[in-house]
């Protein structure tokens, strides 16, 4: 568990794109110091919002009372044969449906084609079979145009079918077999173990869409981190993945955005190791890009120090 020590917006607040610096204290993580370096990762593991999973719940039929209380122990498909089953977190863990339905089941991902097809079964209920029909021509794969107009372009998701088809009686065991499961968000480490010594830091941008029918979509994972305040905590895990780079050779650096982070990691991470040994700091040119000097320039009084 990881507990957010700062978080500082980096974008001008004129500026149409939020872009944040967030910190998680080092003092109460257990990752071992002297295993970070430039390039390494931290893998976050979001949470769903509570209007999601009481709008699902809804749409489910339980009660918020019920979801606290029903406990469930989700197993693993076994009839899967030659095809290997995946291996989630959850399986074979008793805990409430909120909790896996808060924790474990992405309520912002796309409906798949998988989901469509399980709805347009489930549908027959309804005795409407220009339902049904439509349901089962979304989730073809062979007709991946329509899936995209309804589904994939607008990000429209299970919650907002449930919606938009009320009638349909979909049930837990139907959603987790065939929703998207929650998976964790990857992003690169832009402080430095030598210079940040107490803090890892995260250069995040706010994913942020205008679909073509005017929805507008937001990240799980950078919508969390752009609210997130001191002390807020997130499940996370750190990823060693570092450069295989010549700590003395010179470097030609190229990271428009928020692509700069990793490499903003290497030039403090190098500076700081010439300052504790005295060695002369090798040659590095960074090649950055923004949209607006005064609107997106990315720790950019760093790079005018």
């Amino acid at each position: 568990e990881l507990t957010v020590a700062d978080n500082k917006r980096l974008t001008a607040q004129t500026h149409y794109q939020h872009v944040s610096y967030v910190t998680f204290d080092r003092s109460v993580t257990d990752i071992d110091k002297s295993a970070c370096a430039p390039g390494d990762c931290l893998a976050l593991y979001p949470r769903n919002s509570e209007e999601s999973v009481y709008r699902l719940l809804k749409m489910l039929k339980i009660t918020p009372s019920d979801a606290d209380s029903q406990r469930v122990v989700v197993s693993p498909n076994t009839s899967w044969g030659l095809v290997k089953q995946p291996d989630y977190p959850f399986f074979s863990t008793p805990m409430s449906l909120r909790e896996l339905f808060t924790r474990f089941v992405d309520l912002d991902a796309t409906a798949s084609q998988t989901f469509l097809r399980m709805f347009s079964t489930k549908s027959v209920a309804t005795g409407d079979e220009e339902l049904k029909d439509r349901m089962a021509d979304l989730g073809n794969p062979a007709n991946c145009e329509d899936y995209n107009s309804f589904a994939y372009r607008e990000k429209r998701t299970v919650i907002e079918v449930m919606e938009d088809f009320p009638s349909v009686p979909v049930t837990v065991s139907d959603l987790i077999s065939n929703a998207t499961i929650l998976r964790p968000r990857y992003y690169s480490i832009s402080s430095s173990p030598s210079m940040d010594k107490d803090v890892i830091g995260l250069t995040v941008a706010l994913f942020h869409i205008t679909t073509p029918l005017a929805r507008e979509r937001t990240g799980l994972c950078s919508r969390w981190l752009r609210e997130s305040a001191k002390g807020s905590t997130v499940e996370g895990k750190f990823l060693h993945r570092p450069f295989n780079i010549n700590p003395k050779a010179p470097l030609i650096l190229i990271g428009p955005g928020t692509g700069v982070a990793p490499l903003r990691g290497i030039i403090r991470e190098r500076a700081a190791m010439a300052a504790s040994t005295g060695a002369p700091l090798p040659q590095m040119i960074l090649f950055f890009g923004c949209r607006n000097q005064n609107g997106d320039f990315i720790h950019g009084d760093e790079w005018q120090a």
